[in-house]
């Protein structure tokens, strides 16, 4: 798996990895290759790769047992993340219905849909 990240996101796979919190390099959520081909699908859209990005997250976390007990007395709710990456395709839904010409991704999603 090819996996590079710079934090002062300079590329559109940055920001995706950035807005997916896919920055660690142990446990590497999609490939570079992946974000890339995601960003040319979609024309440069940055907000239509990170739907679909998301989208295909969670399809994958979906098939995860609800929880998961991690030892010692920790568990992962995986509920949790499915919850979360269903709230940020509405909210690249929301913003693809009204998406400038750049599609660059915003860091504020919220704001935009709110705003």
């Amino acid at each position: 798996m090819t996996f590079t990240f710079d934090p002062a996101l300079p590329s559109p796979k940055d920001r995706l990895r950035f807005r997916l919190d896919d920055i660690d390099a142990a446990d590497v959520l999609i490939q570079d290759e992946t974000y890339l081909a995601l960003v040319n699908m979609n024309g440069g859209n940055e907000t239509m790769a990170l739907r679909d990005a998301a989208q295909s997250l969670l399809q994958h976390f979906s098939q995860e047992p609800e929880t998961a007990a991690l030892g010692d007395g920790v568990s992962f709710n995986w509920g949790q993340r499915v919850a979360s990456l269903t709230a940020l395709i509405a909210q690249c839904n929301v913003i693809v219905g009204g998406v400038g010409a750049s599609g660059t991704v915003s860091l504020f999603l919220a704001a935009e849909v709110e705003g």
